[in-house]
């Protein structure tokens, strides 16, 4: 089976469409008003540890915590796991000290992405579990389906598949509600990678096939790629070969538009 795996204060100032994609906002979040250096705006990590340094040097403890949290984003994305983990922590440590409960939720996030790609899935529920806690507190419908989707995938991942779908579908009407249809096509996504596991295909198909129009609709082509994949799959399971080869076809076109090799070779 295929997976995919700031909105300002209004008195805060704001970075540039040509700074904030490149990891500025760090330092406008934390109200530290300093710059990087522009010789270091092609390395997001010296970006951010010079935000942090900046934050610690104003005495600015949210920002200090925004920063810590934005390095372990990059380092996790990078694949230096263990160092992304001691970010999240130093960044935990900070929202706890000053009673930030968005910043929690968003450390917690962290650490169970951190631990879940390190395949260390107790820890990954534990802290994906503290996340929802925290966005069910604070009313965060967005953060709490995201925290719903990343239970369900580490429920997932150690087997739990009932426990997975559980979530998947908690995600999926938070998704729903709130008009967020990225979310709705993630939980679709995986549901149908559970109830395939589970040896449910047709409720497998059914999911893949609102995750491909979903797909489709937003322009997401990675994830229409995958969709495609994961149908021609389960028709292959249950003897739809016509069907099966359409969707790899679909697949194909897809990975060969987008250079990506591996989705050539299926």
């Amino acid at each position: 089976m295929v997976t995919d795996d700031n909105v300002p204060r209004k008195a805060e100032p704001r970075p540039s469409s040509h700074e904030e994609p490149q990891g500025h906002w760090c330092c406008f979040h934390g109200q530290v008003s300093l710059f990087p250096h522009a010789s270091l705006r092609g390395d997001p990590t010296e970006m951010h540890k010079q935000c942090l340094a900046a934050a610690q040097q104003a005495g600015d403890r949210k920002g200090e915590g925004v920063a810590y949290g934005s390095l372990g984003s990059v380092y996790c994305l990078s694949g230096d796991l263990e160092r992304a983990i001691a970010m999240h922590e130093q960044q935990l440590a900070i929202v706890l000290e000053t009673r930030d409960l968005p910043g929690q939720c968003a450390a917690y996030e962290g650490l169970g992405n951190a631990h879940g790609a390190l395949g260390e899935w107790t820890q990954a529920i534990e802290m994906h579990h503290k996340a929802l806690v925290v966005a069910r507190e604070t009313k965060d419908r967005g953060r709490e389906g995201a925290a719903c989707g990343s239970l369900g995938r580490a429920y997932e991942a150690c087997g739990e598949l009932r426990l997975a779908i559980d979530m998947h579908e908690k995600h999926l009407a938070i998704a729903t509600e709130t008009g967020d249809r990225k979310g709705e096509g993630a939980a679709c996504e995986g549901l149908g990678s559970a109830f395939g596991a589970l040896g449910e295909t047709e409720r497998a198909i059914d999911m893949h096939r609102q995750r491909l129009a979903l797909a489709v609709e937003v322009g997401d082509r990675a994830a229409e790629g995958r969709a495609a994949e994961n149908l021609g799959i389960a028709y292959r399971s249950v003897g739809e070969h016509r069907r099966a080869i359409a969707m790899h076809e679909q697949q194909l076109a897809i990975a060969k538009e987008s250079g990506d090799r591996g989705g050539e070779g299926g």
